[in-house]
């Protein structure tokens, strides 16, 4: 079941239907049974802190008896330090509470720190608690780290995912802001306000995009990765075997022609005024490059500080590791220019 970001595991007895006890893990995030036996014996039961990646144990369920598979491994880093995920949520204009996962360097309990808010693609995913070593990397940095899973995510009910279908998404798109206008008035510390930039690949990518144009000055500096930029091209260039999957989701260029204009980010470059970064892969089926290279050169045009970065060898965002470090370090290194 997932609760509010956080996978908890039970059991039934199948004839009595009554609840089976299972093991308790301290300090964990998500338990998950993810695997069985042939004969029912055993399963296996998977475990996740915010200090250890995941962890397996074989269950046998007439003895009750928990034996450990392996041994999480990290001789790189020590993990034991890892900022836990705290749930917290922010008000939306309408009074509608948005959850959102807080992440914050040990420092930031007494100084107002810079603040890195990261959408979640889909739009139909979830942030959730648990372990995660990118988000650490922001927090080694001295930024708070936060995470909102706003209306339209998944994990939350068939009534919330529905929310942003279509034209209804300009009634709460506005969730994007309203993260930033919470932090400004509620982690401020003696007068001094934080600075706040924002980030995310693919839908996160376009919550960027929005939130640096439709809503500017919410945003101090924003990093765009695979983000859409305009819905018309992106429906009428994105591979054709996720047209009509996008079109359910974003609405119809046809019937929704005007919501989907007025909810592109390059239809709004001339609010842009704050420093942005735009991340793409030049192989992308998904969010073509085009996306990419209009924004860039819409914001170029405006005279704000930009920079793009173009992985020849990538598509809906950096796979391989070696892209995957300049992306996430050249991240941190615009934030920390234009945030600290």
């Amino acid at each position: 079941m997932n609760e509010a970001g956080y996978i908890r595991s039970f059991a039934l007895d199948a004839r009595s239907l009554q609840p089976i006890k299972l093991p308790q893990f301290k300090g964990s995030d998500h338990v998950l049974i993810s695997g069985h036996s042939p004969d029912g014996r055993y399963s296996l039961i998977s475990v996740e802190t915010a200090t250890s990646p995941r962890l397996s144990y074989r269950y046998e369920w007439s003895t009750g008896k928990l034996v450990q598979w392996q041994q999480a491994m990290s001789p790189e880093v020590n993990t034991q330090h890892f900022a836990k995920a705290s749930l917290e949520s922010y008000p939306a204009r309408d009074g509608t509470t948005i959850p959102m996962f807080v992440r914050r360097p040990a420092q930031c309990a007494t100084m107002v720190c810079p603040v890195v808010v990261h959408f979640h693609g889909g739009p139909e995913g979830q942030t959730k608690a648990g372990f995660s070593p990118v988000a650490q990397l922001y927090v080694d940095a001295g930024f708070i780290f936060a995470e909102p899973n706003v209306r339209g995510s998944d994990g939350y009910g068939k009534a919330w995912l529905a929310m942003d279908d279509g034209a209804k998404r300009l009634q709460v798109v506005s969730d994007i802001e309203d993260a930033s206008r919470y932090m400004r008035s509620q982690w401020a510390k003696n007068g001094q306000v934080p600075k706040i930039g924002i980030i995310g690949g693919s839908y996160g990518g376009y919550s960027t995009l929005a939130g640096m144009t439709m809503f500017a000055g919410a945003y101090d500096a924003g990093v765009s990765t695979v983000g859409i930029s305009n819905f018309m091209s992106f429906l009428q260039n994105t591979a054709p075997y996720r047209r009509a999957l996008r079109i359910a989701e974003y609405g119809d260029p046809v019937k929704d022609r005007e919501a989907l204009i007025q909810l592109s980010p390059i239809n709004h470059i001339d609010k842009l005024i704050a420093p942005l970064m735009i991340i793409q892969g030049v192989s992308d089926p998904r969010v073509p490059v085009g996306e990419a290279l209009k924004m860039y050169e819409a914001a170029q045009k405006r005279h704000v500080p930009a920079e793009l970065m173009l992985f020849a060898d990538e598509g809906h965002g950096a796979a391989k590791r070696e892209n995957r470090v300049y992306s996430i370090g050249h991240t941190i290194r615009f934030l920390e220019a234009y945030l600290k």
